[in-house]
């Protein structure tokens, strides 16, 4: 290094550095913080070339909180409030801050162009209130003694142009409004600035679903709206429209969560804008009814796609059919939306029927696909029936055929499948193929608790495998269990073939940075499953129906991710490897932990 230019490289004989262009490293930082922005971080203590060219990158977003607007802030942190005053383009904060201490912040924030609002719940202390009661922090913000920094406070900015300032609002309490706050939108939320807003839905099971004209009133006065993602409970959540009022704002990204889609065709065309729409997530939506009501040519420019209406409320089939004949249908028109209607996809994620939903809609997309995730609506809906699993030929096709895909996720019947080591390996033949996630049943058969056998695999000479369902109810925790067993010799063959396939091939294959393993419909977040007494008898002896295993690559020299933090089970370093299960010094394998809801409770514990 010298005089904290760029490093040579002279006695490696490699080419130093310092012949890039500015530009070009530049570039190159930018692409790494999309992947690891951690990494520019750290790339600022290469040099002081590196950290001129680092520093705008990191300091671009800042999350504001009480320690960075404090007044001591300038005696404890002079350098970072240095860096963002002077780079800083996007501002993150929480609402409940101080209007006085934010406003001077910003005010000093010299290349300000965006704020993203978060609205979060707080313990009202509002003279007048009985406690607890539970408010929104905007919501109280009437009082002299509730001063706190709402959105519409940017216009009171004396450095800034607020015409030049774009707003983004994240947990707008939508349940939380009734009729008395009816003009809360226009006071708090500058509805000229908006071009992004995220509602949040509080309801308890005796609450009444709301009412949304003024969610719909701040819509239509948002007309650079462009990001729009709704929560909703499912009934009568819904836009009413009266006749001649105006469109709603063209959506680049839409989301619906439990929105009751009920809207006809005439209705659609008149008050809803997909000329513009890029992302689509319908979650808890009828599909159907949304496909049946929308041209669906205006989606052509779609590049992100996500369909499950496996939550959709029966009240949403107003075509009266049976929902396995509607099932079908969904699969169809998203097939067709999919194969001939949208140009390029990137992003795909959608739960329906394989028998349905031929892969060629999959390979339509096949040069731009990245991330897709395509599940069965049937999948282990039945302890003791098949599961669909995507054939064997079909994998085959899509591994030949997308070079770009990066992340997938399918459902895989470890019990009935009789081709699971083929189909294991046919995943390691996609050459981009970076993260992995298997959606698997519980190899415990809760019925046969009784027994003392364990899960077991026979593989025969043409390298075909079944797995059979046991389980041990008398198992203890020093004793491997089944599901675990099961999970580890699927990442075995997983490390194994993806490494041949990189070695037998001429074409280069990228190794796993992430495979995960969802056991018995696992998610992040959920209430554990303790339907019988043997269950419950399984969950005394640590054996769980739903569980989550994940492998993930160990880079050179440093410590395996999410060692040694709350969100992992450390398990025996002498016995399964350095870290957690099954480390060999390239791949680390955990268990996930999720958040339990337990009923009956106000809050998350954490498993």
């Amino acid at each position: 290094m010298d005089n904290g230019s760029f490093p040579s490289a002279r006695r490696s004989g490699r080419a130093p550095i310092s012949r890039l262009s500015v530009e070009i490293i530049s570039q190159i930082l930018k692409e790494l913080q999309d992947i690891d922005p951690q990494a520019v971080t750290t790339a600022r203590l290469v040099c002081r070339a590196f950290n001129d060219l680092a520093t705008p990158l990191t300091y671009a977003t800042v999350h504001i909180n009480q320690a960075i607007i404090s007044p001591s802030a300038a005696s404890r942190f002079p350098q970072a409030l240095r860096n963002i005053h002077i780079h800083t383009r996007h501002i993150v904060l929480r609402s409940g801050l101080d209007r006085n201490l934010v406003s001077h912040l910003l005010n000093k924030v010299q290349k300000l162009r965006s704020v993203r609002y978060i609205c979060l719940p707080l313990l009202s202390e509002r003279p007048g209130l009985t406690m607890p009661d539970l408010r929104w922090s905007f919501i109280c913000n009437t009082g002299p003694t509730y001063d706190r920094w709402v959105p519409s406070d940017i216009y009171s900015l004396t450095s800034h142009d607020p015409a030049r300032i774009k707003i983004h609002i994240e947990g707008l309490p939508i349940g939380a409004l009734d009729g008395k706050h009816a003009d809360l939108y226009r006071s708090v939320i500058p509805s000229n600035l908006l071009v992004s807003l995220e509602t949040s839905m509080q309801l308890t099971a005796t609450s009444e679903p709301p009412r949304l004209p003024c969610l719909k009133e701040l819509l239509l006065e948002s007309r650079g709206l462009e990001v729009f993602r709704y929560r909703g409970s499912g009934k009568k959540t819904r836009f009413y429209f009266g006749e001649g009022e105006r469109r709603l704002p063209a959506f680049k990204e839409l989301t619906l969560r439990s929105y009751e889609w009920t809207h006809g065709v005439e209705e659609t065309a008149c008050h809803w804008d997909f000329s513009r729409i890029r992302s689509l997530e319908l979650v808890s939506v009828s599909v159907f009814n949304f496909l049946s009501s929308v041209c669906l040519a205006d989606f052509a420019g779609l590049h992100t796609l996500r369909v499950d209406d496996s939550g959709a409320d029966q009240v949403q089939n107003h075509h009266n059919i049976s929902s396995q004949c509607r099932a079908a249908a969904v699969s169809i028109l998203v097939h067709h939306l999919v194969r001939d209607h949208i140009h390029s996809l990137t992003s795909l994620e959608i739960i329906t029927q394989f028998e349905h939903f031929p892969i060629d809609a999959l390979l339509r997309h096949s040069t731009t696909l990245k991330d897709l995730v395509f599940r069965d609506q049937g999948a282990f809906s039945d302890d003791y029936l098949p599961s669909p699993t995507l054939r064997l030929n079909d994998l085959r096709k899509l591994a030949r055929n997308m070079d770009h895909l990066q992340s997938l996720e399918l459902d895989m019947d470890v019990l009935h499948h009789k081709n699971s080591t083929r189909f294991l390996v046919q995943l390691c033949k996609f050459k981009s193929l970076r993260r992995l996630t298997l959606n698997v049943p519980t190899v415990v058969d809760s019925e046969s608790a009784g027994t003392e056998s364990w899960y077991t695999r026979s593989a025969s000479a043409d390298h075909t495998s079944s797995y059979n369902r046991q389980a041990n109810a008398n198992r203890t925790d020093s004793a491997p269990d089944a599901d675990e067993k099961c999970a580890n010799k699927m990442f075995e063959i997983l490390r194994r073939h993806k490494s041949i396939s990189g070695t037998v091939t001429s074409v280069h294959v990228v190794e796993w940075d992430r495979v995960t393993i969802k056991v018995g419909g696992w998610q992040s977040l959920m209430v554990r499953r303790v339907g019988n007494e043997v269950w419950r008898a399984l969950n005394k002896r640590v054996v769980f129906a739903k569980r989550c295993f994940v492998m993930e690559r160990v880079q050179a020299a440093s410590r395996p991710p999410g060692t040694g933090t709350g969100d992992d089970v450390k398990r025996d370093a002498g016995k399964n490897g350095e870290y957690g299960v099954g480390g060999d010094g390239k791949y680390v394998v955990r268990e996930q932990r999720y958040v339990e809801m337990r009923l009956g409770r106000g809050h998350p514990w954490p498993r």
